[in-house]
């Protein structure tokens, strides 16, 4: 937890996902951007979406989110484990 405070408590980030991905949500498909961004809420330890899409370069100015805050999820997790045995 020493590490999330430091890096993102009380700012804003953005998730890369590796790819855009489908969701259903009662029977309605959609498609979710690559990119999710994320902004921290007023007076407590927690985060709103605020935005997602797929031009990364556009999200990091319009938020003004640095490179360093870009977690990396979904399809990276699978390709590190492969790559740690």
């Amino acid at each position: 937890m020493k590490k999330w405070d430091i890096l993102i408590r009380h700012k804003p980030y953005i998730t890369d996902l590796g790819k855009n991905c489908t969701m259903e949500f009662h029977m309605i498909h959609a498609v979710v951007g690559r990119y999710i961004v994320w902004l921290p809420m007023a007076g407590v330890d927690r985060h709103f979406i605020a935005e997602e899409g797929n031009n990364l370069e556009e999200l990091m100015k319009k938020y003004d989110i640095p490179f360093e805050r870009i977690q990396r999820l979904g399809p990276f997790m699978e390709e590190e484990t492969e790559n740690d045995q």
